[in-house]
């Protein structure tokens, strides 16, 4: 009993240990982000840099269509092998500006709003916010954002329609609303249509301002069958539909409301995703396909003007997704705002998109370009109180700053001091080297203040880090010396000691070597790697240790059976390419679906006539025969019938999906007579209910009747295991 309460007191402080360096290891991993409180107005937009007074802004678009298309990777788009050839038309008529835009890491939905509405750079805690649906600390209704801005202007009306997301992020934002939920990942049909139906109801009202819609079916067939699905192409010719739809209609609608009204400006479309993916289908880190993403600009404005952004050249390399001229994702932010005349967001780190000006002159654009650096200028000042975001151009010591300076504060403010200087030489004088000088420290400096803020944003606490990974460690290296000390006590009950101590070895090794792969996030990935490499090691293991056994003919049998499961192993390793980096890569499974079709359906059907037969049998023969129970039997009874459900389930679901259906017309129809409708998530839902609810219910069962068969061998069977886990 001492021994128990002492070990119990030594578990408790390892475990507090663990809590406390998680703590402290988390408090470094997600570190606080400084933001600018409240919103930026009209008013705080500084003078011109020779102190006359600027011009108001003057919008350049009455309305605007935001159309966000979950997941859509820049190839999806613009690629060869894409079916939006609507868009494509477009970008070829110069009736559309395309660009490449490149999200930043977490390319996860919610993080991706917030980057594309407040222009700031969020964080992995973002991501984790990203899976809670109810939670509602993320709002941002606080934070700065070009949603709050447009709606505070003009009093206009905002509606949104899609990913539920976005009405928890902007409570009481939106004139009106219609949420889907995004995590029925299986959905790829009606979450999609619920926005559709959507979309000639709003545009036929006279007095929409702002429409919104976010769609979540291309990600969810990425995440179904990857980005090659069979079902990727008819979607993204979806999208192309509804873009058509979008664009014919405020074209007309345009034409006719600057026809009856001089005063009237466009309407500004925009087509763009949040993220992409890899090619699996998954996305959350930065590999080039989660990150590069299509944003394509649409209006009657443009339709008039031929734009430079020619496609790259066709021997460009293809996983680079790079096809059009590459921006920031979150350049959209002070774009918008700029194109509808309402203040750049306060925490905004993007640079405003100056080809989509197409008729203002060059003074007007270092205006656009003076604004954006006076914002990011606020930032700086929040960072370095001594940063001086209102310089007097008078004072010639400007011209004279080191703008290579190694100190970074000391390059910034000296871009942004030069910045001014010719600015105003240029207003002053009209002179068009002025004029470029001061495009060009503009851009310089706005491009490196957003370089600079973003990696600062993203820098972790390192010594909270380390103090955390010390407790965690600490703890870790104890606990395994505290299990070491309660498993040499049970090694003298134990009386094949020998094979005992190799086996605890070898598993000891195993999880050593797992705890490393998990500092990598390659390797975490690729779990599924190390577990090949191990189970083959522990076979193997076992081989050579058969043949240095004196049971000699039940040990080689052992060595028999070991190597057929290293075979086993490597043809399942082969089969299918699996993990983040490998997907794409040809496998045994490619192989037989190209070449050999019929030869892959005999192994299916042989696979689930075995797979069922076993599970059947274990079912029936190993378990019914012994139970006595009539509840236990009936339960046995039932899971026999979904087993059996299951397996004609399946089989249906793969003749429709890859073709059995035509070349196995007989069998097709006679399964379609037991199950006639196929329905995968209703159908893994049933299969985790009530599989699970039987399961659990005959292992219940099955230990009461045990407990009173035997009450003294149930107590030790309960004391072993937990005196295991201790």
């Amino acid at each position: 009993m001492q021994t128990c309460k002492r070990s119990c007191s030594i578990l408790i402080v390892l475990l507090a240990a663990q809590f406390i360096g998680l703590g402290l290891f988390s408090k470094g991993f997600f570190p606080y982000k400084a933001s600018l409180p409240g919103f930026s107005t009209i008013e705080e937009h500084p003078k011109l840099p020779n102190g006359d007074k600027a011009a108001p802004l003057v919008p350049k678009f009455d309305r605007l269509v935001f159309m966000l298309v979950d997941a859509l990777r820049s190839d999806f788009v613009f690629g060869e092998n894409s079916d939006m050839n609507f868009v494509k038309n477009l970008i070829e008529n110069h009736h559309a500006v395309p660009y490449t835009a490149i999200a930043t890491a977490p390319t996860v939905t919610l993080p991706r709003i917030k980057a594309l509405t407040t222009g700031s750079v969020p964080n992995f805690l973002d991501a984790i916010l990203n899976i809670a649906e109810s939670d509602t600390s993320s709002s941002l209704l606080s934070q700065d954002n070009w949603l709050v801005q447009i709606k505070k202007a003009g009093n206009k009306s905002i509606s949104f329609f899609g990913d539920d997301t976005w009405i928890k992020l902007f409570p009481g934002v939106f004139n009106t609303t219609d949420g889907t939920t995004s995590f029925f990942a299986t959905d790829t049909v009606e979450v999609d249509l619920n926005v559709t139906r959507n979309v000639k109801p709003q545009l036929s009202k006279p007095d929409w301002d702002v429409l919104i819609f976010h769609y979540l079916g291309l990600d969810h067939v990425g995440h179904s069958g990857g980005p090659h699905s069979p079902l990727m192409r008819p979607k993204q010719k979806e999208m192309d539909d509804v873009v058509k739809i979008i664009y014919d209609t405020i074209i007309d609608q345009d034409t006719q409301r600057m026809q009856a009204n001089k005063n009237a400006k466009p309407t500004l479309f925009i087509l763009c995703g949040d993220h992409g993916m890899n090619e699996v289908g998954n996305h959350g880190g930065a590999s080039i396909g989660e990150i590069t993403t299509a944003f394509v600009f649409m209006s009657s404005k443009f339709n008039t003007v031929k734009h430079v952004h020619d496609k790259m050249s066709k021997n460009h390399d293809p996983p680079s997704f790079r096809y059009y001229k590459v921006v920031n994702q979150v350049d959209v932010v002070p774009t918008l705002s700029y194109l509808f005349g309402v203040p750049i967001p306060k925490n905004n780190l993007g640079k405003v998109m100056l080809d989509l000006l197409v008729d203002t002159n060059e003074f007007e654009k270092l205006r656009v370009m003076q604004l954006n650096a006076h914002q990011l200028s606020g930032i700086l000042q929040n960072t370095w109180i001594s940063f001086d975001c209102n310089p007097n151009i008078t004072l010639q010591s400007g011209k004279n700053c080191d703008q290579d300076a190694d100190d970074v504060k000391t390059r910034l403010q000296c871009l942004y001091w030069l910045s001014y200087y010719y600015h105003a030489m240029a207003l002053n004088s009209i002179d068009a080297n002025y004029i470029s000088n001061a495009s060009f420290f503009y851009d310089k400096f706005i491009s490196e203040s957003s370089s600079y803020i973003s990696s600062s944003f993203s820098d972790y606490d390192v010594g909270s880090m380390y103090w955390g990974l010390l407790f965690m460690g600490f703890a870790s290296v104890c606990f395994v010396i505290v299990l070491v000390n309660q498993n040499a006590r049970r090694r003298k009950q134990i009386r094949n000691r020998e094979k005992y101590n190799k086996l605890q070895f070898l598993s000891y090794l195993g999880t050593f070597g797992l705890c490393i792969t998990m500092f990598s996030s390659s390797f975490i990935e690729e779990e599924h790697q190390f577990w090949y490499f191990w189970i083959q090691t522990m076979w193997f293991g076992f081989i050579i240790y058969s043949f240095r056994s004196s049971k000699f003919v039940h040990d080689q049998i052992l060595a028999l059976l070991s190597a057929c499961q290293m075979i086993l192993i490597r043809i399942i390793r082969i089969w299918n390419q699996t993990g983040q980096k490998y997907a794409g890569e040809i496998d045994l499974r490619f192989y037989f679906n190209t070449s050999h079709v019929y030869y892959m359906w005999i192994l299916f059907f042989c696979s689930m006539l075995i797979l069922t037969t076993m599970t059947l049998r274990e079912i029936l023969v190993t378990r019914l025969i012994q139970g006595k129970n009539i509840l236990q039997i009936v339960l046995q009874l039932i899971s026999v019938l979904i087993i059996i459900f299951i397996a004609f389930s399946i089989t249906k679901y793969k003749l429709e999906i890859d073709g059995g259906s035509i070349l196995f017309p007989d069998i097709f129809s006679w399964i379609i007579m037991i199950v006639p409708i196929t329905l995968p998530v209703m159908l893994a839902r049933m299969i985790y209910a009530t599989i699970g609810a039987s399961l659990v219910l005959i292992s219940l069962l099955t230990i009461l009747q045990s407990k009173l068969r035997n009450t003294q061998g149930e107590q030790n069977f309960f004391d072993n295991h937990v005196y295991s886990l201790m």
